[in-house]
């Protein structure tokens, strides 16, 4: 009888404990689209920078939850043009915009990963 205790209490504690939820996996993918631009951008909190990227340029990486993603692009090709910078996560766009003056052509969008 002691044994059957000890095995219904062992039972009920497992079946109590709660699970940990599985975190989403956060995507994270940062493109532009210039003809020569310098672009600043963060991965997970970690400011980095490029200079002369064009709209080939894109970064990927796995976000953390509530970390700030971020990429900013300005016009370095010396000729007037419109600067656009897109977030995507998991493949949809999380946000996107244009510069709109296409003289210092210079964009920026941000978000935080939830």
């Amino acid at each position: 009888m002691k044994n059957v205790l000890i095995y219904l209490v062992f039972i009920s504690l497992l079946f109590s404990c709660k699970k940990k939820e599985v975190e989403p996996q956060r995507n994270v993918t940062y493109k532009i689209q210039c003809s020569d631009c310098y672009v600043y951008y963060k991965e997970n909190g970690k400011p980095k920078s490029e200079f002369h990227q064009n709209s080939t340029w894109s970064h990927n990486f796995v976000g953390m939850k509530d970390s700030l993603v971020l990429v900013y692009a300005m016009n370095t090709s010396g000729q007037n043009q419109f600067v656009s910078a897109t977030i995507l996560l998991n493949g949809d766009t999380l946000k996107h915009a244009t510069g709109s003056c296409p003289i210092s052509g210079t964009v920026a969008v941000s978000d935080t990963l939830r």
